[in-house]
């Protein structure tokens, strides 16, 4: 019966993980209206399962690796009802955290994924009274460095840009063509990164539990990542794209670089 809920635990997170994160890679592109928004969802389950399956093998090996010392520490320490209730925890935090950014994207709230996993341990953690603050602090300090980064990359991108069309000078004929294949590009590529990272969040447990082959974990998470891409991204694009700041083309490139 665990074994179930963990498929379905997962299922539901690669879900959520891809209608919520697939907005992230085109969301500008669309709301600039450089590309319609049922091509972008196809690019991006395409290029999400592309990812999973090309490079997500190697992120899929490394967690399950990870589980399998977990679980043969445990063994060897005849800890069977704690490894037991160590599995059940992970379910657990499998569906709270699909949970929670399922809400996130009914309410157009583009949010991390793994802000929500890690909040869902932490949760699992608060209950067992176990939980690493030293580490947890880490996390949190990345979680802000992350969108400072973005605006002084942002800035600089944006006046280079600005200079090097000034130096050009296209006309829109000449400028559109280039800014909707570069925004193309960096989706499809945004897409793919999406699917390689993420794949083994949603699958590798199956193998470090031997319930799959690293290949099935790879097309088990990369369809459940992709479902949620081509289901339920709309939201959350268009708050991307248009709610939090109205963006051109240019402008939409310059975020997604």
């Amino acid at each position: 019966m665990i074994g179930i809920f963990q498929y379905l635990g997962s299922a539901f997170l690669g879900w959520s993980l891809g209608a919520n994160d697939s907005a992230n890679v085109f969301g500008t592109a669309v709301s600039s209206r450089m590309i319609s928004y049922r091509r972008a969802v196809i690019l991006s389950a395409v290029f999400i399962i592309l990812g999973a399956l090309l490079q997500g093998r190697a992120g899929i090996i490394t967690l399950s690796e990870d589980l399998k010392v977990t679980r043969q520490a445990t063994a060897s320490e005849n800890l069977g009802e704690p490894g037991k209730r160590m599995l059940k925890a992970a379910v657990v935090a499998s569906f709270a955290a699909a949970l929670a950014v399922t809400v996130m994207t009914i309410l157009k709230i583009p949010v991390s994924t793994s802000q929500a996993v890690v909040g869902a341990i932490i949760g699992v953690g608060l209950i067992q009274h176990n939980v690493n603050m030293q580490g947890l602090g880490k996390v949190v300090v990345c979680w802000l460095g992350t969108p400072v980064g973005g605006v002084l990359f942002t800035f600089i991108f944006y006046f280079v840009g600005r200079a090097v069309l000034k130096i050009w000078r296209p006309s829109v004929f000449a400028l559109d063509p280039v800014l909707r294949t570069l925004l193309i590009v960096f989706g499809c590529y945004g897409a793919y990164a999406l699917g390689a990272n993420n794949v083994a969040n949603v699958s590798a447990m199956f193998v470090g539990e031997n319930m799959l082959s690293v290949h099935q974990a790879a097309v088990f998470g990369s369809l459940a990542i992709a479902s949620g891409a081509l289901t339920f991204s709309s939201p959350v694009m268009k708050t991307v794209g248009k709610s939090i700041v109205e963006l051109d083309a240019f402008s939409g490139l310059v975020c997604v670089s």
